[in-house]
């Protein structure tokens, strides 16, 4: 994905800001947790962001060390969120909030089939892995905004 000359540039940059973002929510995700468990899944999901922040400054199409790079954040990125989510929802089902732990499990159980079903590296194998992340993001989102002290 990306590597296309052309559009490189405009995914790559979608990458590094989509990790930003991602980055910050992590942070308001930790400072919220309460328990371990939750703290080590959002430091887990920090992680994550980071390594998707790294695929946008290490493309493919980049000079030979950022390139060489490039599979290492990608396999940190797709690894980091299934684990982060077993903890984070292990984490959950700890603090009482069950439906929601069993959702972020199977969300990184959702996250890790797509690799060994198609046995291969695509662009639509990296989007269906992807998916899981991003339903858990505004679920989660949501539940901190619902939490968050009204002003």
């Amino acid at each position: 994905m990306g590597a296309a000359v052309g559009s490189d540039l405009a995914f790559n940059s979608g990458l590094i800001v989509g990790g930003i973002f991602a980055i910050i929510f992590a942070i308001g995700l930790l400072i919220a947790q309460k328990g371990i468990l939750g703290r080590i899944g959002a430091v887990m999901f920090l992680i994550d962001a980071i390594s998707l922040m790294g695929i946008g400054l290490c493309p493919m199409t980049a000079a030979s060390i950022l390139s060489q790079s490039h599979f290492y954040v990608s396999m940190t990125f797709f690894a980091m969120f299934p684990l982060a989510a077993f903890v984070l929802g292990a984490g959950a089902i700890r603090a009482k909030s069950r439906m929601f732990g069993l959702l972020t499990i199977i969300l990184g159980i959702i996250a890790i089939l797509p690799w060994p079903i198609t046995m291969s590296i695509n662009a639509t194998t990296e989007a269906i892995a992807v998916a899981p992340v991003l339903v858990w993001c505004v679920v989660q989102g949501v539940m901190l905004y619902r939490a968050a002290p009204s002003k």
